[in-house]
């Protein structure tokens, strides 16, 4: 069954995140595996643009030092912002993971207040 989770994030997170990523997604229990069909960003544009990280990136914790999914214009924008992702490979699979998925910035956020949206779409199934 597919499932769709809703992450908000405050200012205060975001900030955190370069040196405390978020988990956004934990890992399935044992037996089961987490199948990511997309995941989106939307930033309400409060009044004050974040500085310092350009980017905003979505990794497994295994990999820490991996963006697997990177957004580098929302953090820097003063508009609203809506960005969707989608992973496949080449042959329309899914990103599988059965580790806890989190969201860091690139760098130290110096200031920004909008709060952030993130929807995870997933589905959790039995290992094979």
């Amino acid at each position: 069954m597919i499932q769709v989770k809703k992450i908000t994030l405050t200012p205060a997170q975001i900030i955190a995140s370069f040196g405390a990523p978020i988990v956004i997604l934990g890992a399935p229990a044992a037996g089961f595996i987490h199948n990511i069909a997309g995941v989106s960003l939307d930033m309400t544009f409060n009044t004050l643009a974040y500085t310092g990280s350009t980017v905003i990136g979505i990794r497994g914790i295994s990999n820490s030092t991996i963006q697997i999914l990177q957004d580098s214009t929302a953090l820097a924008s003063t508009v609203n912002r809506n960005v969707n992702f989608v992973w496949t490979n080449s042959h329309g699979v899914p990103w599988s993971t059965v580790k806890d998925i989190v969201l860091a910035t690139s760098a130290l956020v110096a200031t920004g207040n909008s709060t952030i949206d993130f929807y995870i779409i997933y589905e959790r199934t039995i290992l094979p």
